[in-house]
């Protein structure tokens, strides 16, 4: 459901048919009480409201009958609730009940633009991001610590794995990928039809059939610990000295835990603000799990710990987040119990 809000003659419908030129727009003034459970788009909607009213019907459960039966219908719907408050009691009650199903029908939509003057802005845009582990490498399965110096690739078994799972994954309109082999080759197998491209960051973005390449979102550099694991660095004063700090110390010679949540958070803004620049509502970004652990932990709600979101190779956690949140400071993730 996407909703279009504004004043009268303020070139909603202008926009919506321009944005949808597909979708067949009826007259809410015009629609039988049962056809609005069917209608592709609705222009007025506000008078469809209106309607009911003066025939004396409930209007209460107009909004969830609404997200139920026709969930994907575009609404075109006038503000009426600014101005002086009307002295005729039907007045106060319709703007009430415009006001009221219009606040359920937009917690519900995907967007919400308010049009002002011919000029849409866009004040909820739901997105959907897919982070994908990449497929598992030699140095994954020996449990050893493989950052960004170490570019290492799939093991044959690990494409394979890859290879079927591609049915599990929903088409999406965009993938972005850690430059390391391990990444683009699983967005090569998992996302065939979008095919490698440069760095995005540095040399822009190209069309939506491309993997976009973003330095920052590389896995941690591991300092002297990169290549080795646990067995290997038993009984290594630093590393025992790392891990009693329950792995909050900064890797000798490698990045700290503060340095690395801002390359992953700075990968995945550029991630977002290449989404909202294109029209992007679903996209893959295939990474690390260091990556994807540093993003659930910082924005996923309800929150766990760091080690909480570790993620096996080749997973997959889905999240959806709202782009304008950002403008406010209230950046979250919703997200699906899978992937683990």
């Amino acid at each position: 459901m996407e909703m279009f809000i504004g004043g009268a003659f303020q070139g909603k419908t202008a926009l919506a048919m321009r944005e949808f030129p597909n979708v067949r727009f009826e007259d809410g003034a015009d629609l039988s009480r049962d056809r609005v459970f069917r209608a592709e788009g609705i222009l007025h909607f506000e008078e469809y409201i209106r309607g009911m009213l003066k025939a004396g019907e409930d209007v209460s459960l107009l909004a969830g009958r609404l997200i139920e039966a026709n969930p994907g219908v575009i609404i075109v719907c006038r503000e009426v609730g600014y101005g002086v408050v009307p002295i005729d009691p039907f007045e106060r009650k319709y703007r009430e009940a415009v006001g009221r199903i219009c606040t359920a029908l937009a917690a519900f939509s995907t967007r919400v633009t308010r049009v002002v003057c011919g000029i849409g802005t866009v004040i909820k845009n739901i997105c959907d991001l897919w982070f994908v582990r990449h497929g598992m490498t030699a140095g994954n399965r020996e449990k050893r610590y493989i950052g960004c110096r170490t570019d290492e690739h799939l093991l044959p078994e690990a494409r394979e794995m890859l290879s079927k799972q591609k049915s599990a994954i929903p088409e999406v309109e965009a993938v972005y990928a850690s430059p390391m082999a391990r990444c683009r080759e699983t967005a090569e197998i998992l996302f065939p039809d979008h095919k490698a491209s440069g760095n995005g960051a540095s040399g822009g973005f190209s069309d939506r059939n491309t993997v976009q390449i973003i330095d920052e979102l590389s896995e941690c550099d591991f300092g002297r610990f990169e290549g080795h694991n646990y067995k290997e660095l038993s009984g290594d004063p630093e590393y025992q000295e790392w891990i009693d700090s329950g792995g909050t110390l900064a890797f000798p010679g490698g990045d700290s835990r503060e340095e690395f949540l801002r390359k992953s958070k700075a990968g995945l803004f550029t991630v977002i603000e290449d989404m909202e620049l294109r029209g992007i509502r679903k996209a893959a970004v295939v990474t690390h799990g260091g990556v994807i652990m540093n993003l659930m932990e910082a924005y996923a709600r309800p929150g766990r710990s760091f080690y909480e979101w570790n993620t096996e190779t080749g997973g997959v956690r889905h999240v959806r987040f709202d782009t304008c949140s950002r403008k406010t400071g209230n950046f979250a993730f919703t997200y699906e119990e899978r992937g683990r």
